[in-house]
């Protein structure tokens, strides 16, 4: 076998057991980092998604506290260990390290790489550059990435991450409110909404509007303080107040930094058709009065059109005044529509009986569209 063949194959095993090795020192630094770096994220969730949570200087202590933790385990674990072995010389003098080859990985990836050092066509050169690449593939042909990156106590680490993954899934099914409201605390530990004046309760559903038919969420902030429950109270323009029972939730995010004593209030309104009014009562303290609106769906006033048959048909265009519910036209004719509606919009479409859809043009109360009808 030439010298030359013997460098390319070095070189090709020496590049493959470099690859091998990164991948199980990515591996196994990976699962270190989720077996020890998984349960801190856990813990700090958890204490921050609970039902008052930390303030906003704790929550931002934790918030970095937690990073400083993780990027120094990150950078330990998985990112120093693979900037270690980055090139293959770095390989080579770790297997080196390790072990004792009389130097001869570190020499022929030298003669890889500084190829001037070691050139000359002299029978005595060649010789010995076949001994050392011979040699060479014979250690290379016996290493593996197990020998080269020894990882103390791996199934530990891949037990630990198996862990972390197992509680993680838990959490998020037993509590994923709680999961949820911890995540978003250490996200953003600084909500933009201001703490209320006083005490108090305050309505805190920002919508002002449903959709006719539909169900309405109203919440209210709770502050001043005792056990009692409080009701929610509608009214339908100028009648009586109307109670309805409202739920205590947890503490939503852009309010986790308020301080105790603190509750939140729920009410749901079923199936809504009409205009009222709202507000939240808790003994002799009453919240201020909200007004929610009804929006219709819109309604389709009118509908016509003409047919514009195929040319091959020589039939005339034919107008409609108003579109009936069941018509026939030649294959390939295009339905030219044109609508009217009650109350202005946003978009509209034209949706077939397949599911196919496509939108209508608008101009104030009319709309218009076209389709082409092939079967």
């Amino acid at each position: 076998m030439r010298t030359m063949d013997q460098q390319t194959q070095f070189r090709d095993k020496l590049a493959r057991l470099l690859t091998r090795t990164r991948l199980r020192v990515a591996v196994h630094g990976s699962a270190r980092v989720l077996a020890v770096g998984g349960p801190m994220v856990l813990l700090a969730v958890w204490s921050a998604g609970g039902p008052f949570g930390p303030g906003s200087f704790l929550a931002a202590g934790l918030v970095f506290s937690l990073l400083a933790g993780l990027l120094a385990l990150l950078w330990n674990q998985l990112l120093a260990p693979l900037l270690r072995l980055r090139r293959p010389v770095d390989l080579v003098r770790r297997i080196e390290s390790d072990g004792d080859f009389a130097n001869l990985l570190v020499a022929g990836e030298e003669g890889l790489r500084l190829p001037e050092r070691w050139a000359g066509d002299d029978s005595v050169r060649s010789e010995l550059r076949a001994r050392l690449y011979r040699r060479g593939l014979k250690i290379l042909d016996f290493l593996s990435p197990v020998e080269v990156a020894r990882v103390a106590y791996p199934r530990l680490s891949f037990a630990g991450a198996v862990l972390f993954l197992t509680l993680g899934i838990l959490f998020a099914v037993n509590a994923p409110q709680s999961m949820s409201l911890g995540l978003e605390r250490l996200l953003d530990p600084w909500p933009e909404t201001l703490t209320p004046p006083t005490g108090g309760i305050y309505p805190a559903t920002r919508r002002d509007f449903v959709i006719a038919g539909q169900d309405m969420k109203l919440e209210a902030h709770d502050l001043a303080g005792g056990t009692d429950r409080a009701v929610c109270e509608i009214r339908i323009g100028q009648g009586l107040w109307q109670p309805l029972e409202a739920f205590s939730e947890p503490v939503p995010r852009e309010n986790a930094f308020l301080p105790a004593p603190y509750r939140h209030w729920s009410c749901l309104v079923p199936r809504v058709h009409e205009d009222f009014d709202w507000r939240f009562r808790r003994g002799a303290i009453v919240s201020e009065a909200r007004t929610v609106t009804v929006r219709h769906y819109p309604l389709l006033t009118e509908l016509g059109g003409q047919v514009v048959p195929p040319a091959y048909t020589g039939v005339s265009v034919q107008k409609l005044r108003r579109l009936p519910s069941w018509f026939e036209v030649p294959t390939g004719s295009r339905l030219e529509l044109r609508g009217g509606v009650n109350h202005s919009l946003e978009s509209a479409l034209l949706v077939t009986a397949s599911g196919e859809s496509q939108p209508l043009t608008l101009a104030g109360l009319d709309v218009f569209g076209s389709l082409k009808v092939d079967v």
